[in-house]
């Protein structure tokens, strides 16, 4: 029996087809398929654009074609030390906000391996930056004024 196949429809109303194993590893998409009334009705997902999707899919198509390199158990995520090279590559391709898109993309979409390979890349831009640094990586402001942090400095200071 061939593979049925999934149409997902951005929120830019562009549709991706994949197939039913690969758009399985979305739990969100897993439980939307179930609910929906034809197997030829597309799957909106409201939250990512055409450009965030079509790098999730993309993601999604090889790990589908190489279901060998992660079993997505919460056991083999604590266990993996490092991404393997596909994922590193896949990561170091995108732009920061980009991936940053991509690693909201899958938290929504509830794609578990996706979201840990997004956490390690983003981590891994993190590595030997100071807190200044690595707030304005994350385009995270800095939550205390000059005196606060200068009282925050003498309350710990050894």
């Amino acid at each position: 029996m061939a593979a049925q196949n999934v149409i997902i429809e951005s929120c830019d109303k562009t549709n991706f087809t994949v197939t039913e194993d690969c758009a399985k590893q979305s739990v969100l998409v897993q439980n939307l398929m179930k609910e929906r009334s034809s197997a030829d009705e597309p799957i909106p997902i409201t939250s990512v654009s055409k450009e965030i999707m079509e790098h999730i899919i993309r993601w999604m198509n090889y790990h589908n074609e190489h279901p060998h390199m992660y079993n997505d158990t919460p056991e083999d995520r604590c266990r993996l030390s490092k991404l393997h090279p596909w994922d590193i590559q896949f990561c170091d391709e995108l732009e920061k906000d980009t991936l940053f898109g991509v690693f909201h993309g899958a938290i929504f979409m509830q794609i578990p391996m996706l979201i840990e390979s997004c956490a390690r890349c983003v981590a891994k831009h993190l590595v030997g930056k100071s807190p200044a640094e690595m707030r304005e990586y994350l385009n995270e402001a800095d939550e205390y004024t000059p005196e606060e942090l200068e009282e925050l400095k003498k309350k710990f200071a050894h």
